[in-house]
């Protein structure tokens, strides 16, 4: 394939320390120095890396480079902002790589930095440079949506090299640099700005993943940079004490209910009664385990007052591994008073959406549950286990129950099939 290169432009903008006396003085480049280094890279990275440097008195607040295919930057430009928690080092210096550039064509740019909070930004002189030309195709590539066995790719066509494009997709396998030789997924659908999707699934748990978009045309095939990630159970971070994951067990996407679990039994089954509940020899009150009162347990030596499932009896341990668990009542409790819960649907599915104060969210399908033979409330409620048992009171709370949340708390019968949300440290 012919090697492509790219542009490196180094900016470097001296300052003198005149302009630093107070934070009221607004900073103004003296003089810029350009200079243009060739370096090898593969057609997907038609890229310009920019670097300024100032004095190193400076209280650099804000930075920014604005590049654009016109000196008209008013009306068209693309500003790349600096953070300078990010891109500043001990030099006062920063970089920034400008990607998805178009081949054999004239880019225009100029930074622009702020030394105080009040001061206003001064731009620099324009300056410009000239991508090489490449008659292969460029696209790029990232994965979003990553759960248990799929993954969501989004390709973009940056250049079609002068020729135009035959097929694009995505390349993937469990060996690096995947080519149309391994799992090639073909996309025909793909917008005015060149996106297109490729939804990769069956893809095997726990199981470390290489993809590559591609794009062909008469003269070749282009590859994107190489990007890899782990189908596994993933979780969200709500900022609360646990972390929540993205499915419920069994399940391979948010929307789905996954599987439906008696209370402190391991795998799902046909039929959720009495008569072939594990804990207990029949009845509801023949209880064999986490029972803390004589009057619902089979025997006295059936008493153990146990009120949280062993990870052996739990669902999401034994399904999932790791550290993963069922919550307890307190992280349900925390889960429901902390966030912010909305009945909404999601992809086609009626759910709650749980929403952190940090602003991330979880998506609760509501899934209803089972009881005997029967699914029940399916679409109009859902209801969680806790791994927290219901302790006895002479009032309205019994041991043959546990905790269960949906939108609110509610005390289900031990025997009934509900769904698992696992947790995490």
């Amino acid at each position: 394939m012919k090697k492509i290169y790219s542009v490196m432009v180094m900016c470097v903008a001296v300052l003198t320390s005149a302009l630093f006396v107070s934070c009221d003085e607004d900073i103004v480049p003296t003089e810029t120095v350009l200079s243009v280094i060739d370096e090898e890279v593969t057609p997907s990275h038609s890229t310009c890396q920019i670097t300024c440097s100032f004095h190193t008195d400076a209280t650099i607040e804000y930075a920014s480079v604005q590049y654009s295919t016109t000196e008209d930057f008013a009306k068209y430009n693309v500003t790349k902002m600096i953070p300078k928690s990010d891109y500043y080092d001990d030099n006062g210096s920063y970089s920034v790589k400008l990607t998805k550039l178009q081949p054999n064509t004239t880019y225009y740019f100029r930074y622009e930095v702020n030394a105080c909070l009040y001061t206003s930004s001064v731009a620099n002189k324009v300056s410009e440079f000239q991508t090489l030309q490449t008659t292969t195709p460029v696209v790029t590539i990232s994965i979003k949506d990553i759960y248990i066995t799929s993954a969501t790719a989004n390709g973009q066509i940056i250049s079609d090299g002068g020729s135009s494009i035959t097929e694009y997709g995505v390349v993937y396998s469990t060996s690096k640099n995947p080519t149309i030789a391994n799992t090639k997924l073909k996309s025909n659908n793909c917008d005015s700005d060149g996106l297109f999707t490729c939804d990769l699934t069956n893809l095997q748990k726990q199981t470390t993943y290489y993809a590559r978009a591609y794009v062909t045309n008469a003269k070749g095939i282009g590859y994107s940079e190489e990007i890899s990630f782990t189908a596994d159970y993933q979780y969200v971070d709500l900022g609360l004490s646990v972390k929540w994951a993205t499915c419920n067990v069994g399940a391979n996407k948010p929307e789905a209910p996954g599987d439906y679990f008696a209370w402190g039994e391991t795998k799902p089954k046909d039929y959720y009664d009495w008569s072939n509940y594990k804990w207990c020899k029949g009845d509801y009150d023949e209880l064999t385990k986490y029972c803390d009162n004589s009057g619902y347990a089979y025997s006295s030596s059936y008493v153990d007052k146990i009120y949280v499932l062993q990870l052996s009896d739990d669902a999401a341990r034994a399904n999932w591994g790791g550290n993963w668990r069922m919550p307890l009542k307190s992280e349900f409790d925390e889960l429901y008073s902390s966030c912010t819960w909305t009945s909404t649907m999601q992809n086609g599915t009626a759910g709650y959406l749980v929403t952190g104060q940090n602003g991330n969210s979880i998506f609760l399908p509501k899934a209803g549950y089972k009881a005997q033979g029967s699914l029940k409330d399916l679409g109009s409620y859902g209801y969680y286990w806790s791994s927290t048992v219901c302790p006895y009171n002479y009032n309205d709370t019994y041991p043959h129950r546990a905790y269960a949340y949906g939108y609110s708390i509610h005390e289900f019968l031990r025997r009934c099939g509900l769904p698992v949300r696992p947790v995490c440290p």
